[in-house]
């Protein structure tokens, strides 16, 4: 059961979040994507868009970084920021 729980703990808690990583953004890259997220959909502008962004900090950690990345391209596209 120690494997499969370190394996849970790779995948599910977002580390970066507890200062893992110089790179990370304030909060870890979890929280920093549902941020992210209101800004590139327009924050508190759409109920249901903002809902949805509220539950990108419920993603695997292994999947927080790069949609923050993502979103970070987005906004830059849009010509905004995600800090």
């Amino acid at each position: 059961t120690v494997p499969i729980t370190v394996i849970m703990l790779a995948t599910f808690v977002d580390w970066s979040a507890f200062g893992g990583g110089d790179d990370a953004p304030k909060g870890g890259y979890c929280e920093a994507t549902a941020r992210c997220c209101k800004v590139v959909f327009g924050n508190a502008t759409n109920n249901a868009a903002n809902s949805n962004c509220d539950q990108m900090k419920n993603l695997p950690a292994a999947g927080c970084k790069s949609a923050y990345e993502g979103y970070e391209r987005s906004a830059k596209a849009q010509g905004k920021t995600c800090d």
